[in-house]
């Protein structure tokens, strides 16, 4: 049986049956959007899987230094390597690496659940990471100086690590704001 609602096809011109039939066919057919994870967004889902293993080893390696050996070499003001900032820049320092580690983990478990949220927690999660590195490097290169040189605060090295920290979130924030396929995957609630 036929479609009375079809276009009978002109029966002379190939060309006008080709379009017409082609015509019926893509208004059929859905819109090719990007959608799910795939493409780029394995990059971050790699990287947060990564980072959850290089967190916990360096929380690890962190904790080391509250020893009580260390922790009284650092802290106490008898000690040679005592300066009052040791103590706040090393606990907050830890602090803030357990937090980076907890929200990579909710991160990933958000991102296969495809929250809406997704979005704007690993942003959060990127910001935070180079707040922490900056902050961290600053913190430590002013403790080590002997008097305030911003010479010796932008060393190679210094610049470095900051760099290091940054440079996912300079790749990876823009990703998550302006990509099709990130606005069409992450849309649970």
């Amino acid at each position: 049986m036929e479609n009375p609602t079809a276009n009978p096809p002109p029966e002379n011109d190939p060309e006008k049956v080709f379009q017409q039939v082609a015509a019926e066919i893509l208004k059929e057919a859905p819109p090719s959007i990007p959608a799910g994870i795939g493409g780029w967004l394995y990059l971050p889902l790699i990287g947060l899987g990564v980072m959850s293993f290089v967190r916990i080893d360096g929380i690890m390696k962190m904790l080391l230094s509250f020893s009580p050996a260390n922790w009284k070499a650092l802290t106490d003001p008898a000690s040679p390597g005592y300066h009052w900032a040791w103590g706040p820049v090393m606990v907050s320092g830890l602090i803030a690496e357990i937090i980076l580690l907890v929200l990579g983990i909710v991160l990933l478990v958000m991102l296969f659940r495809r929250k809406r949220v997704f979005r704007k927690l690993i942003i959060a999660y990127y910001l935070l990471d180079v707040i922490s590195v900056v902050g961290c490097t600053v913190a430590v290169a002013l403790i080590s100086m002997k008097q305030f040189q911003i010479s010796e605060l932008l060393t190679p090295e210094n610049c470095r690590q900051i760099l290091n920290g940054s440079i996912w979130a300079f790749i990876w924030i823009p990703y998550f704001i302006m990509s099709k396929r990130v606005k069409n995957t992450f849309v649970n609630d």
